[in-house]
């Protein structure tokens, strides 16, 4: 993982991050404490914006990152140069950086085999804190479906 200053990140990683934060205004999570966007910039460019919603069945939730990836599989995109994850508290108090949840970071790997070259931009609400990772720092051994034995 590497910590980065805003001004350390390319224009585009910049505007992808403004883009997750932009879209973290549009969370639905009316008893939480938090809420987090994400934008998922895929290789030929294109970008999608997904936000938190969270309801009252824990297991119905989108998580910001699933919603972006679902959005780009939808429009047919399978490979993502950088996915770009914001986070805040609704009080407005500080927080660190928002990174995927287990779940995310599974889907991350399905869905973007070739994700070992594509990064992944965690960071706090105002863009003070960021880390750059990538999927297989994040989730070492991804379950895949080869691993298990075929009878």
């Amino acid at each position: 993982m590497q910590k980065l200053q805003f001004n350390d990140l390319s224009k585009e990683e910049q505007g992808l991050l403004m883009k997750a934060k932009e879209a973290s205004e549009h969370y639905y999570n009316p008893r939480g404490s938090h809420y987090v966007g994400a934008a998922l910039k895929s290789v030929d460019g294109e970008i999608f914006q997904g936000a938190a919603v969270r309801r009252q069945s824990a297991s119905s939730n989108t998580c910001s990152e699933r919603m972006v990836i679902d959005k780009a599989i939808y429009a047919g995109k399978r490979d993502y140069k950088t996915i770009a994850i914001v986070g805040f508290k609704t009080d407005g108090s500080k927080m660190g950086p928002v990174f995927p949840c287990g779940s995310c970071r599974q889907i991350i790997f399905e869905y973007y085999p070739e994700a070992e070259t594509g990064s992944i931009l965690a960071s706090n609400s105002d863009v003070t804190e960021i880390i750059r990772t990538d999927i297989n720092e994040l989730l070492p051994s991804a379950y895949k479906s080869n691993n298990l034995d075929k009878k």
